[in-house]
């Protein structure tokens, strides 16, 4: 009879540790997905930040009078990158609006918008040029 009891409390306390530990796997991994994720957005975040200020300083390196002429059409581009060894690509909506402030400046605004699944993203970056010279030198302005 004791030697009964002493094999069901083994296997009372068997069962009640893989419970445990099958809880705690399942938190991990949940955890896991988070992380991975938040590393993917954020990936997607930081590709459409550097490729809003890679348009907007090739706006910003022309001549002044060069600057949003013809006026710029909003266009597609297709970033590849590697998520956790997979490849895939993030479909970049670029638009560039240039206004004119003045005679001498004009204001330079960088759209990048793009979709995380199903959710739209978007950032935005903005500067000013100036024509200080007749040269057409550009510097910035409140930048």
């Amino acid at each position: 009879m004791r030697g009964q009891r002493r094999g069901v409390s083994l296997l009372l306390e068997t069962i009640v540790t893989m419970g445990l530990f099958a809880a705690a796997l399942l938190i991990t991994m949940g955890i896991i997905t988070g992380v991975s994720q938040s590393s993917a957005q954020s990936r997607e975040y930081t590709l459409a930040r550097e490729t809003a200020r890679q348009v907007m300083e090739e706006q910003r390196n022309q001549a002044f009078g060069n600057i949003g002429v013809p006026a710029p059409t909003p266009y597609i581009l297709p970033v590849p990158f590697t998520n956790n060894g997979q490849s895939l690509v993030v479909e970049y909506t670029v638009s560039v609006t240039v206004t004119n402030v003045g005679g001498n400046y004009k204001d330079i605004v960088v759209k990048v918008a793009w979709k995380h699944g199903e959710i739209p993203r978007e950032i935005q970056l903005e500067t000013s040029a100036a024509n200080l010279y007749t040269q057409g030198l550009q510097s910035d302005r409140g930048s």
